[in-house]
């Protein structure tokens, strides 16, 4: 998925509610588009009121590291 975003591609996640599956795999790639777990999990809170509710699944995400090159923000 961070690739397809990274070359411009239009990308559309979802499942039933679109608050905890969904932003996970979100999440995760935005890891591999410059963000840390902890920033992906605060971005997607903020554009998506709800999102990662899940604590489990939000301290999984929150702990991982940024693996892609940072953008200028």
């Amino acid at each position: 998925m961070a690739d397809l975003v990274a070359s411009r591609h239009v990308v559309l996640v979802h499942c039933r509610m679109g608050f905890n599956r969904s932003n996970l795999v979100i999440a995760t790639a935005l890891t591999y588009l410059g963000l840390t777990g902890a920033e992906a999990v605060t971005h997607l809170q903020k554009v998506r009121p709800g999102a990662l509710y899940n604590e489990t699944f939000a301290d999984h995400v929150r702990a991982l590291p940024c693996r892609g090159a940072r953008s200028a923000r």
